[in-house]
């Protein structure tokens, strides 16, 4: 089914996403509804008749038995990352030629405001470290050569 507006344009593109500023929910979500998370977390706190502890104290010992006594090694995980946090991805750049070499590559074929932006973020962070770093310029200004400064070099 193709769908259409009224004057017949095309509503979705050639791969079925929606065309900018046109959506799948043009009224949003109706006034008054309540979402099932809402929903859940209102209902943890309630204690059935028949019970002692609420349904998230039940819901915790079940969730810790499943990790503890049944030893769920993907239980075990979830908790983990609930408690400490997924892990961050630490992406940087070494002092190493090549890791500079590419760095440099990448800011040449940057326009000027994408690299502006660049050296402006990296100088912040080399400056938390206690450094600093110099720009200098190539000849057709389309790149440069990014020096580190720090009081051991």
């Amino acid at each position: 089914m193709d769908e259409t507006r009224e004057n017949t344009s095309p509503i979705r593109d050639k791969r079925g996403h929606y065309l900018k500023g046109h959506s799948g929910n043009p009224k949003g979500k109706p006034k008054g509804s309540i979402s099932i998370t809402a929903m859940i977390k209102a209902m943890l706190g309630v204690t059935p008749e028949e019970s002692k502890v609420t349904y998230a104290e039940s819901l915790i010992k079940s969730i810790l038995k499943k990790a503890i006594i049944e030893g769920d090694a993907t239980m075990q995980k979830a908790i983990w990352a609930y408690i400490d946090g997924l892990p961050k991805e630490n992406i940087g750049i070494t002092n190493e030629t090549e890791d500079k070499n590419e760095l440099r590559n990448l800011l040449a074929n940057a326009d000027k405001q994408t690299r502006k932006q660049f050296i402006d973020s990296y100088r912040a962070v080399v400056s938390a470290k206690g450094s600093s770093i110099s720009v200098q310029p190539d000849n057709d200004d389309r790149g440069g050569d990014i020096q580190e400064d720090s009081e051991d070099n």
